[in-house]
């Protein structure tokens, strides 16, 4: 799924978003599953600074709290449960099931807002209940098939920070170290696509967190397009999410990517001379979206900027495959189309001209309804289509289809 969680998928993601405590074993996973003497027969074990690391991330960023869930007894594990400032430790456990579900009692959780990580048969119980069951690499077979989330690193070597970080991916923070490197690399689209997210809301072409915009990155098969379900007003560049096009794969997601994920990637993929989509609700627009009407070049700047009649794509639920397919047959080689009772999406080689598409297909949709209400509107003769035609591939260049 991702560099940095290469044994994740989307399931494992989604289980990660509902966690809102993690419960863990020690021996094996916060341990290496080794033993260590001293001189004097004193039994020693070996904890990793990075695992504690994960629990404090978690605490600090995502108030989640992490705690222990384990049969061991002894003096290191609870030296280091105080370590951590361990809001559940529970220690000396035979039945590990029972203990998680009586915890989730305790916090009024559900088991699917509790992670568990385990490494040997003894968590099975556990791992069968938890939401999100992770293991080290090196666990018990029956483990490694038992768990939702494989961790690529072994116990007492970075398996439990492998989680955390996980789990704050999915829940829209970013994993360590990546936010200032990458973040960097990507500091230009990032402020680009803002910018003209700020542009649509502010000429009122969305509001709230509606709609989405998204721009190739300039030398590379990568898109960076705006995060789910946060409000133009208060968004970031930082939250701003960078995506592979061929294979989808989110390359730096602070936050998780809109939803219209998938017609953004499709839309790129069968036009790549487009370098920009803006997908908005605008009103009048909408309005003809509702009732499945196409929009016919009424006045000459449509034919221009659009390319011909704005058509109406199938209706498909928001943020499927199905829409994404769907908008891209009926976006064909023009710069844009109506989505039936949902909006429009507009294409163009920069920015600049994907929002000069939206801003011009919303006037026309206006122009067209009130236009309606006095009477039947005159369309625009041959030679003017023709005309505003050759215009609009000259604006996007020669192959409209590339």
């Amino acid at each position: 799924m991702m560099a940095w969680f290469p044994n994740a998928t989307p399931a494992v993601l989604e289980r990660a978003k509902k966690i809102k405590l993690v419960l863990t074993d020690c021996d094996g996973v916060l341990t290496d599953g080794g033993c260590y003497y001293s001189q004097n027969g004193e039994e020693l074990k070996r904890f990793s600074l990075r695992d504690g690391m994960g629990i404090e991330r978690l605490r600090l960023l995502a108030d989640i709290e992490t705690g222990f869930v384990t049969k061991e007894k002894t003096g290191f594990v609870k030296a280091r449960a105080a370590k951590l400032r361990l809001s559940e430790v529970h220690l000396g456990v035979e039945d590990k099931g029972i203990t998680i579900e009586e915890i989730a009692q305790e916090r009024g959780l559900s088991l699917s807002e509790i992670a568990f990580m385990g490494d040997d048969v003894n968590d099975l119980p556990a791992l069968m209940k938890a939401g999100l069951a992770a293991c080290p690499e090196d666990s018990a077979p029956s483990v490694l098939e038992a768990a939702h989330f494989v961790s690529s690193n072994r116990g007492g070597h970075g398996a439990f920070r492998e989680l955390a970080e996980l789990i704050l991916f999915a829940q829209g923070h970013a994993p360590a170290g990546e936010q200032g490197r990458q973040g960097q690399v990507f500091s230009e689209p990032r402020q680009d696509v803002l910018l003209y997210s700020r542009k649509i809301w502010k000429a009122g072409l969305v509001a709230a967190s509606a709609g989405n915009v998204s721009a190739r990155i300039p030398g590379t098969n990568l898109l960076a397009i705006t995060p789910a379900a946060i409000p133009y007003d208060v968004m970031t560049a930082q939250q701003i999410a960078i995506v592979d096009v061929d294979s989808g794969e989110l390359v730096d997601c602070p936050w998780p990517p809109s939803s219209e994920l998938y017609m953004h990637l499709a839309i790129y993929r069968q036009r790549p001379g487009v370098g920009a989509v803006i997908h908005t609700h605008s009103p009048c627009v909408s309005v003809l979206s509702v009732l499945r009407k196409p929009l016919p070049p009424i006045i000459d700047e449509m034919i221009a900027y659009l390319g011909g009649t704005v058509e109406v794509a199938d209706y498909a639920f928001t943020g499927t495959r199905e829409l994404a397919r769907s908008a891209v047959s009926g976006l064909a080689e023009r710069a844009g189309v109506i989505l039936a009772n949902h909006g429009n999406v507009c294409v163009g080689k920069t920015l600049p001209m994907a929002l000069q598409a939206a801003l011009t297909m919303e006037t026309g949709a206006r122009v067209y309804l009130e236009s309606l209400r006095l009477g039947q509107p005159v369309l625009l003769p041959a030679e003017s289509l023709a005309a505003g035609r050759t215009m609009y591939e000259h604006r996007i260049g020669k192959n409209v289809a590339d």
